[in-house]
């Protein structure tokens, strides 16, 4: 996308407007193998109740053309969209209107097996510590390990750290890997700077998607959740009792707010915490749930240890609602 223009809220949205007519065009990179399936589901997509203009009495009712070009031996996506009205109202239509971001969604690993590793701590060896942090590495082995590969919440980086359009200082630099190589704990002080410029700009993209600003900028111009991001750990209050919905970053907003915490925090397996994180993102959570459209798993994660479901069938067989 080469050109960027201000929304009425200030926030920098891509594509152009000639006249009543907003345009924008994306392009993506296909992983090798994956155009077949990607073609199956870009044609239950077009068939999907609320996907045509008009469903629904949606906000945006001409819709010039809105086209997915598989191009490049099938190695490259572009969609490409030209639509009246401005880019703020088809936004807030995608994100509230329901079906087109909602029933039916997908689960891009379901019938197939994950290698699990699980870990159970006893916390009296916590040195009576309520609340912990918990992140997750990959270490090559040697006498020199070196950090390839971290998770604390879930989507920091593709989400948060992977556009590079938006961020006004390193636009040209692929970040992830450096973020990967970091100390979750204690980040170096080298590249800070890019990780909170990029962070920054995101933030604010993601907020801007509803056309109104619900984390307004600090008075250094950080966004408001920049530091709760880069403490990329899941925090956990070991006193608190079990919950299986609804404590994702319940800890985290509640001291932010200068409140006290109510549930254990952390991820449990079963909550569906990426509509937590589009909500929080979009309107830090003064408006309606942001769905994804997968509200759980196929097969549910059990809830005692090791709290894994039976393993699938191989080769895979797809669920029933596929």
């Amino acid at each position: 996308m080469a050109h960027m223009v201000a929304s009425d809220c200030g926030v920098p949205q891509p594509g152009l407007s000639v006249g009543p007519t907003s345009e924008f065009s994306l392009f993506f990179r296909l992983k090798p193998g994956q155009g077949p399936s990607l073609r199956a589901a870009l044609v239950d997509l077009q068939e999907t109740p609320g996907y045509r203009p008009g469903d629904y009495g949606m906000a945006v009712q001409t819709i010039h053309e809105a086209r997915f070009v598989m191009f490049d031996d099938d190695t490259r996506l572009a969609f490409v969209t030209s639509f009246d009205g401005p880019w703020d109202a088809y936004m807030e239509d995608f994100f509230t209107s329901g079906p087109a971001f909602t029933d039916p969604g997908s689960i891009f690993l379901d019938g197939k097996n994950v290698l699990s590793i699980v870990v159970e701590i006893d916390t009296s060896f916590l040195w009576g510590r309520d609340l912990v942090g918990a992140v997750a590495e990959t270490l090559t082995r040697g006498t020199f390990n070196v950090r390839i590969e971290r998770v604390g919440r879930p989507e920091v980086k593709n989400m948060m750290l992977a556009p590079k359009e938006f961020d006004p200082v390193n636009r040209d630099l692929e970040i992830r890997d450096l973020y990967n190589m970091e100390d979750a704990f204690h980040l170096g002080d080298s590249y800070q700077g890019a990780y909170r410029a990029r962070l920054d700009a995101n933030l604010a993209f993601w907020d801007g998607l509803d056309g109104k600003v619900d984390w307004p900028a600090e008075a250094n111009g950080s966004h408001p959740l920049t530091d709760l991001v880069l403490a990329d750990y899941l925090i956990v209050d070991v006193t608190k009792p079990y919950v299986e919905h609804g404590t994702f970053l319940e800890i985290e907003l509640a001291a932010r707010r200068g409140e006290a915490h109510q549930t254990c925090g952390g991820r449990t397996l079963n909550d569906d915490v990426m509509d937590t994180i589009f909500t929080q993102l979009v309107n830090a959570g003064h408006g309606p749930t942001i769905r994804d459209g997968v509200d759980s798993a196929t097969r549910p994660a059990t809830s005692t240890f090791p709290y894994l479901a039976t393993p699938n069938p191989n080769p895979p067989e797809p669920p029933e609602h596929h």
